[in-house]
């Protein structure tokens, strides 16, 4: 009776750890691909020289990790096409 709790509560523990490492695996895609899909949105609108729906797509994409965002974002803010600059006067 003992083995076979031990043995019951091992196989659980195993499945239980497997369910976690496939659950994060799939989170991980999923963010993934959000950020691609905000970047792509960003590209789009940028096409369109639609310079604040850009910024905004970009920056969502830029909070997530996404270089090319965050590049193509500080360009937008260099360029001041879509975004409001604030210049520090101190």
């Amino acid at each position: 009776m003992q083995k076979s709790l031990r043995r019951f509560f091992l196989i659980r523990a195993i499945f239980l750890g497997l369910l976690t490492v496939v659950g994060s695996v799939f989170w991980y895609a999923k963010i993934a691909a959000e950020t691609e899909w905000n970047f792509s949105n960003g590209m789009n609108y940028y096409n369109k020289e639609e310079y604040v729906e850009t910024a905004q797509w970009f920056r969502k994409a830029a909070e997530q990790g996404h270089a090319q965002a965050q590049y193509h974002l500080g360009r937008l803010y260099d360029s001041g096409k879509g975004v409001i600059l604030k210049h520090n006067t101190t």
